[in-house]
């Protein structure tokens, strides 16, 4: 007969359920909202703002033929299999690799970079 103070011989299982919901954090009330807003724009202001010196504007979509369908004007093209992932390891391109692509596309370190696409 086992006592309830004896050890117990089962190992402890680090992603146990219970443990699992016991270290999460409460489901944010609002899920739609952005961590940082402050980081977006608005159609608007990307509108007043496409011809100014140090803004890029990148079109990046899981749909390859998107880009070509229409697109907004001067909007570079990065397609997000061919450019960003590693064909080999599985992971981003390395750091090297993707400043060569911002570097192609006319973008530096003091670039403002307005990303938009489909996914």
């Amino acid at each position: 007969m086992l006592s309830s103070d004896a050890p117990s011989t089962e190992p402890e299982i680090p992603c146990s359920p219970a443990r699992v919901a016991a270290n999460f954090l409460p489901m944010s009330t609002h899920p739609t909202e952005y961590a940082h807003p402050e980081a977006l724009v608005e159609t608007d202001w990307l509108e007043k703002h496409l011809k100014d010196d140090g803004i890029r504007v990148i079109e990046s979509n899981e749909d390859i033929l998107l880009y070509d369908t229409g697109h907004i004007p001067d909007a570079v093209h990065i397609d997000w299999r061919a450019d960003l992932q590693d064909p080999v390891i599985r992971d981003y391109v390395s750091p090297e690799r993707f400043a060569r692509l911002c570097s192609r596309h006319g973008i530096t370190p003091d670039t403002t970079c307005i990303f938009y696409g489909d996914a």
